[in-house]
């Protein structure tokens, strides 16, 4: 061998020897990814969370965002706030891991910190791949963060400077109302209820300023809009921002695809997917294994077996369960094995609990079947008011008024009944339709304070 081939090989070697010790410190020096060390409530999440570790140590700022957003899923903050530090590390740039970490920091505790963050994200370009903008958000706890702090005048310059969010301007229109400047916070109420005519917050903040402003009458129309309104308006954004993480492991998604294939897949492979969910639960006293033995008794109801149905029963009832729904699934199965009896008894109980439309319909045909006028009437007539209720909820008052007169044709002496038609007429804009019914629900309950003031304090 000459000493030219010699060296050549020793300067490989050396080469090789560099590059393969500058691989192992790169590898030595790379972060690694903090997770919690048991998920006690989950026993899939151990095994999905270590893979998702070793993706993110071996990735980019993309795998470290994932693993930061599915951590805040399973409400590890801490863990999340070090996973979403590094994805910022490789990617400055990210205004979704820095909302990311600014939310960790916030839900520990440290607000001050937090807002820093909140701050960082109105300075961070908008990733041109969301449909949605992180700043109004951002802005909103800011202002938010201040409340908490005590500082009302910069928390009312945060939500000043959020126009046209409405979550902001609505506490904006708080602080008015709080700091005795009613006819201000009247102005800024009138031009939301513009945006949304049916918000519940702002109908009865408009009734509490009416109120300070010395216009009863005003506030009685407040009040009496908040009754049929159901738009609500967040005044926090922590839940709609974790529930996209929290159903992306574990159980969660497990559940749902078996929930979204139970009535159209194959029977056969409906019960092995069924099976292998319990037997990951198993005995373990988790949330899973009573929806796991929900599904068994539907599944066992599905497929003709009411004993099966009620050994789940009765372990969910020992579980501590005393939900309605746990007695519609026994009144289902008594029914199957020709309890008639018990049947309807279980479903009166589970209404009482959870009163609803096809419940009171249900009953009210077994009634009918068994002979038993006033029953059915009764339950006919709750049915009726249950569906006006949910019309009036939905902004549509002439169904509901035809529900509600429906009732009343069948239990004629229920006040409730009664005074809500008079809303309903009310609202449509005939009053003396309205005081004839407000004082029919009088004479049925003498001390009906609703109906008395709907006479006393309404508009003329």
């Amino acid at each position: 061998m000459s000493p030219a081939f010699r060296r050549f090989l020793a300067i490989t070697l050396a080469i090789e020897v560099a590059l393969c010790g500058w691989l192992v410190v790169q590898r030595l020096q790379r972060p690694r990814a903090a997770i919690p060390a048991a998920f006690p409530d989950d026993p899939l999440l151990a095994g999905e969370f270590a893979a998702l570790a070793k993706r993110a140590e071996n990735g980019g700022a993309d795998d470290w965002l994932f693993l930061g957003e599915s951590l805040v899923g399973q409400g590890c903050y801490g863990h999340a706030e070090q996973a979403f530090e590094r994805a910022l590390e490789l990617d400055p740039l990210s205004i979704e891991a820095v909302y990311g970490l600014a939310f960790a920091i916030d839900r520990t505790g440290r607000v001050a910190e937090s807002t820093v963050q909140y701050q960082r994200c109105l300075d961070t370009p908008d990733d041109p791949r969301s449909p949605q903008s992180k700043k109004p958000f951002a802005l909103f706890a800011i202002g938010k963060n201040h409340l908490r702090l005590g500082d009302v005048a910069a928390a009312e310059a945060a939500f000043r400077r959020n126009e046209g969010f409405v979550p902001a301007m609505y506490q904006l229109a708080l602080i008015l109302y709080h700091t005795s400047r009613p006819k201000e916070a009247a102005a800024l109420l009138a031009r939301l209820l513009q945006q949304v005519p049916l918000s519940l917050e702002l109908h009865q903040l408009r009734a509490r300023v009416m109120e300070q402003l010395g216009e009863p009458a005003e506030q009685f129309a407040a009040a009496a809009m908040a009754e049929r309104s159901a738009h609500l308006i967040e005044s926090y954004f922590g839940t709609e921002f974790v529930r996209p993480f929290n159903h992306r492991h574990g159980f969660k998604p497990v559940l749902e695809a078996y929930a979204s294939r139970k009535a159209s897949g194959p029977p056969a492979a409906m019960e092995a997917e069924l099976a292998a969910i319990e037997d990951l639960v198993r005995d373990r006293r988790i949330p899973q294994r009573f929806m796991a033995l929900f599904m068994r008794a539907e599944r066992a109801l599905a497929t003709g077996r009411p004993e099966v149905a009620l050994e789940a029963v009765r372990q969910i009832a020992a579980g501590g369960d005393a939900s309605g729904s746990r007695l519609l699934v026994e009144a289902a199965a008594r029914q199957m094995q020709g309890d008639a009896d018990a049947a309807r008894a279980l479903r009166e109980r589970a209404e009482t609990l959870q009163p609803s439309v096809l419940g009171q319909r249900g009953l009210a045909d077994a009634c009918d079947r068994e002979g038993d006028a006033a029953g059915r009437d009764r339950h006919r007539a709750k049915e009726h008011f249950l569906a006006a209720m949910a019309a009036y909820r939905s902004n549509k008052l002439e169904p509901a008024l035809e529900l509600l007169k429906k009732s009343a044709a069948l239990v004629p002496d229920d006040a409730t009944t009664w005074f809500h038609i008079g809303e309903m007429e009310y609202h449509l804009g005939r009053r003396d339709a309205a005081d004839e019914a407000f004082r029919k629900a009088l004479e049925l309950r003498p001390g009906y304070g609703r109906a008395r003031d709907s006479l006393d304090r309404r508009a003329p």
